[in-house]
């Protein structure tokens, strides 16, 4: 899944999983020949099975990785309620946070406690960035990442490696936050994967065109989803 991994300085196996996770998402809004230009997760809709992943990589059948994809593709209708952001990876903007849940999402409640009709209150906080997902929107959040924010993903993680490969830390704690301080000072700088614009700014822009076509296929299909 992850070229070199074994190589590359990672602060602990929380991270490590998310990493495969995150590269999983992205992998999900690619455009695949196979798939006659599709993405795997518009197919996984159409097909309601996972056949798209196993068409793009037939030797992940009877793996772990395959439960992981199984996981993250679009089954069932819960996968376009509001909530189910709440499952996503955030990305390589958010590589380092905590997992996010409902209960501590004071900005959707405070919403909640003004609006009476709580899909008012969903329209709205959808298009809000949140300090929870490093400003962010949680509709941006919900769509994923694509093949851009996967090749940032890996110059992060080489940045990170090259920064951290041979520092003594005092506590686990210092070593993190160092990486955290790595990751603010490295998407806000103009980075050549992206056409000299930063790591954030792509990120956001790459994110709102996979949203874009996911909207266009809901709406085709009048289909339910909270994100539109």
């Amino acid at each position: 899944m992850m070229p070199k991994q074994k190589e590359l300085w990672i602060p602990n196996d929380e991270v490590a999983e998310k990493i495969i996770s995150i590269q999983i998402e992205c992998s999900l809004n690619e455009r695949y020949e196979k798939l006659e230009n599709n993405t795997m997760f518009i197919e996984a809709i159409k097909r309601k099975d996972n056949s798209p992943v196993l068409e793009v990589a037939p030797k992940l059948k009877s793996t772990n990785i395959l439960g992981l994809y199984e996981r993250m593709l679009p089954l069932t209708k819960v996968d376009f309620m509001y909530a189910s952001v709440y499952s996503k990876t955030g990305g390589v903007l958010n590589l380092f946070n905590e997992k996010i849940s409902e209960n501590i999402d004071i900005q959707f409640k405070n919403l909640r406690d003004e609006y009476v009709d709580k899909n008012k209150a969903i329209n709205r906080w959808k298009d809000e960035p949140s300090e929870l997902w490093s400003g962010l929107t949680p509709a941006q959040i919900w769509t994923g990442g694509g093949k851009v924010e996967k090749a940032l993903l890996m110059d992060f993680l080489s940045k990170l490696t090259e920064l951290m490969n041979g520092k003594q830390f005092t506590t686990k704690g210092a070593a993190f936050m160092n990486c955290i301080d790595v990751l603010r000072s490295w998407q806000l700088n103009k980075n050549e994967i992206c056409e000299g614009k930063t790591p954030m700014e792509a990120v956001i822009e790459e994110r709102n065109l996979i949203l874009k076509d996911k909207i266009e296929f809901i709406k085709e299909n009048n289909m339910e989803c909270d994100f539109i």
